[in-house]
């Protein structure tokens, strides 16, 4: 039904040949054990290289979005705390250009971020 379709939308079946083979129910009677050595981390799409494998793994949705939000949360705190410490005799009169500075620069780097996640989701094949 629609819970079905939604679970399906944000939690697709991720596209390795041993997350495939468990959920058709290849695994059936093996122990934990079993299932580790026998695991193939390869993609079913196509030849699937190691870089395949890394984009599918890295574009599954939950995956990308905690990707995505690690990444703009990293730099915002990198540029705030390096236009913070940039100038060491900051003055109270002098703060809110370096928040603006910094805010500036952590948007514009964000768009750049962004737009590299984008790449990286257009080299997921389907």
């Amino acid at each position: 039904g629609y819970i079905e379709d939604i679970r399906q939308a944000v939690f697709p079946t991720l596209r390795l040949r041993s997350i495939v083979a468990w959920v058709e129910g290849d695994f059936d009677g093996q122990g934990f054990i079993g299932i580790v050595r026998s695991l193939d981390l390869r993609c079913t799409v196509g030849n699937s290289t190691v870089w395949d494998t890394f984009i599918e793994v890295l574009t599954y949705p939950p995956c990308f979005l905690l990707a995505k939000a690690c990444t703009f949360m990293l730099i915002i705190m990198l540029v705030a705390e390096s236009a913070a410490r940039r100038k060491r005799d900051l003055t109270p009169r002098d703060v809110p250009g370096v928040i603006t500075r910094s805010v500036v620069i952590a948007s514009l780097l964000i768009i750049v971020s962004d737009w590299g996640f984008s790449q990286l989701l257009l080299k997921r094949q389907y």
